[in-house]
This record gives C-alpha cells, structure tokens and sequence, in this order.
C-alpha cells in the first residue's frame, strides 16, 4: 500500500481549513437582500444600528414614490404576518399586542417592537400608519426592536404594504429584507 504523500495532505488541509474560515466569517460579506413588491415604491437606504449596551436596535428604510401620481401607503403593523422581525437563534420581534387588542398570551414567544413611526405619525392604539406620498417625494419608515443580542444580525424583516396609486388599488403585498449586518455603535462615555 502506497503511503499518502505530504505534500497532498497540506493542499487537502489548506483547501478544508479555507472552507472552514471562509463559513465562519460569511455573515460579514453577505449584503442585504430586499425585496420590493412595488416598482412605484420601492425600499431604499435602509440604515440598522444597534447599541450594544441597550440591546436595542433601531431600524429606519425609505419609501419613494417613482410614480407621477400621489400614492397612499398602507403599513399593517397587527400581528407577525404582517409586520415582523427574525433574528439569528431564531427570535422572533413583533408589535405586543396591548389590552384593548385582544389577549397578552399573542405576545407570547415574542420579543418587543417599539416606537414605530411612517413619516410624520407615530404609532399609537391601533395596528396601521397610513401615509400619502407625492410624486418624486419619500417618507421613513422607522422602528425599534428591543432586547436583542449584540452578537445577532437579522435574518428576515417583513412589513406588508396595501398601496393605491392616484386612488386606484395596486396591491396587498409584503416587503421583504434578508441577511441584515446590524451596525453596533458604542455609544461613548458621557463626562
């Protein structure tokens, strides 16, 4: 029986310890993927940093209307269908249900949405912003996601949209956006 040569044992070890740095630090070099359901408002410049002390991370995105009519844009925030966040461990971020909603148990399982503002509403008791954009014009689309850990990225972000264009309904769909870097910012030390 012919013994293995070294030299052939370095390039097969040189080939799988590559393979196996190159895995490790994949999440670095994988850039978002968003999908936009809507050619007329596309999903642009989404911007997420996180503090890591807070274990808050605060997530903004643009919508524009391409369109040479105002469109009404419809946000439905209610329930992790509609509106939700997946990050790495597989946790998943919605808004919490309050009283006057229905039951806490839907919050179950569920970590906390907060602070979520379209444009210039914030919102308040119920489960959708709604904004009109005009032509060429943009508004931001903002929230914050609580308690999550500093070593995690987003997986899946979703946020399903009914859009009317010149009030003609264009559709019911979801926005999507994969494979998130979250940029922690320590924040520094006050004096």
């Amino acid at each position: 029986m012919k013994k293995p040569n070294n030299f052939n044992i370095a390039i097969i070890a040189t080939f799988l310890f590559g393979g196996i740095i190159t895995k490790s630090f994949a999440q670095d070099s994988i850039s978002p993927k968003i999908t936009t359901p809507f050619k007329q408002l596309p999903a642009n410049n989404l911007q997420v940093t996180g503090n890591p002390l807070k274990k808050v991370v605060t997530v903004k995105v643009e919508f524009k209307n391409e369109d040479k009519e105002p469109a009404e844009v419809y946000l439905k925030l209610g329930g992790f269908e509609n509106f939700g966040v997946t990050v790495q461990q597989d946790k998943k971020y919605k808004i919490h249900s309050k009283e006057s909603f229905g039951t806490r148990e839907n919050n179950k399982g569920f970590g906390e949405i907060s602070f979520v503002r379209f444009g210039n509403k914030a919102l308040q008791s119920f489960l959708y912003l709604q904004e009109e954009i005009n032509p060429g014009s943009s508004n931001h689309f903002s929230f914050t996601i609580n308690g999550v850990n500093p070593k995690d990225s987003i997986i899946d972000l979703h946020i399903r949209c009914n859009l009317s264009v010149n009030q003609m309904l264009v559709g019911d769909k979801l926005y999507k956006f994969e494979s998130i870097k979250i940029n922690w910012i320590k924040p520094k030390e006050v004096k």
